[in-house]
């Protein structure tokens, strides 16, 4: 390949010019030299391609997660887990049931409950208690009501007194102990504590008749406050007729009982659940005392002896009924 300055001297012979020798061939070869600089600047003659820089490629951009899909209502409802027990499997819907028509499998330990209580019927109903101590210069005064309470603890039918005005306590609630005679009491006294007690029949349900034909029935019970604390409550239930009962509350100390309250206590109205045997249609289809209250179910009017055993029965007819068929109630 020839270089610029060969090309200039052959272009110079095509056009007649002598060849430059010597020191004027120098002078030329000088400035040919210099040309050749400048013709290689604009022509790129002699000079490497040069390599362009490398580019830093960008970074590259986060993308962002694809989003979960989201579940469908219908697939978010899932069906319930069954709950496995020994006897299978059932979902929670079904289990505890305690509506109309519901099966109890515990109706014959419920029915041994009530059948325990009964004897302490006389105390259902409403009535005026009258304190023997004063009360800020007065005599306390509540109106203190007994019911059934058979939808609380189906297992464990109760006999409830409330007084929301009761100065001393606020609610009574009796159960069965599990033996003949034994008793478990629950007392919410005026400041909402609750006392656990347990109890026997001191005296036992007797019967009697008192002016007239109508039997009438007395018994003692007697309660001590579980637990070994210095403020431990004595309470009696003392039945005198099926019309008057007392309650006598102590304090249990070390040298004995210390009595803090009697409260008498007068029926109002005519007794809910006295001791006759004979009622007729006018027997309670739960309880077996005297039915005070009409329900119906079915077209057909039963007998109800206090609230408790009307919410019972409209709650669950069918459960009463057939419990009321397996005794040979009518």
């Amino acid at each position: 390949m020839k270089t610029c300055s060969a090309n200039w001297n052959d272009r110079r012979r095509h056009s007649g010019a002598a060849d430059v020798t010597g020191p004027t061939m120098t002078r030329y070869a000088i400035v040919s030299s210099v040309l050749a600089v400048v013709a290689a600047g604009l022509c790129g003659c002699g000079r490497e391609s040069a390599q362009p820089a490398a580019v830093s490629s960008p970074a590259p951009v986060p993308v962002p997660a694809t989003p979960a899909a989201v579940s469908s209502p219908a697939a978010a409802e899932l069906a319930p887990l069954p709950v496995i027990s020994l006897g299978g499997t059932k979902t929670p819907s079904e289990g505890g049931k305690s509506g109309p028509g519901a099966v109890d499998a515990s109706s014959e330990s419920r029915q041994a409950a009530i059948a325990a209580l009964q004897p302490l019927q006389p105390l259902l109903g409403k009535w005026r208690g009258i304190t023997r101590k004063e009360v800020s210069d007065f005599k306390g005064i509540e109106v203190p009501e007994w019911i059934w309470d058979l939808r609380t603890d189906r297992a464990h039918p109760a006999l409830v007194m409330s007084s929301p005005t009761g100065v001393y306590y606020r609610q009574l609630r009796l159960t069965g102990g599990g033996e003949p005679d034994k008793f478990h009491l629950v007392a919410t006294d005026a400041e909402g504590r609750e006392r656990r007690m347990e109890g026997r029949l001191t005296e036992p349900v007797e019967q009697f008749q008192e002016g007239g034909t109508t039997v009438q029935s007395k018994f003692k019970l007697q309660f001590e406050e579980s637990g070994d604390g210095k403020d431990r409550w004595q309470l009696a239930i003392a039945q005198q007729n099926n019309d008057r009962y007392l309650v006598e509350l102590s304090r249990i100390r070390p040298t004995g009982p210390q009595r803090i309250d009697t409260i008498g206590h007068q029926r109002e109205g005519t007794s809910v659940a006295k001791s006759d045997t004979d009622f007729g249609e006018r027997k309670c289809i739960i309880s077996g005392g005297l039915g005070t209250i009409s329900v119906s179910y079915k077209g057909k009017t039963y007998w109800v002896c206090c609230t408790g055993c009307q919410a019972a029965f409209n709650e669950d007819p069918e459960g009463w009924l057939r419990d009321a068929a397996k005794k040979g109630t009518p």
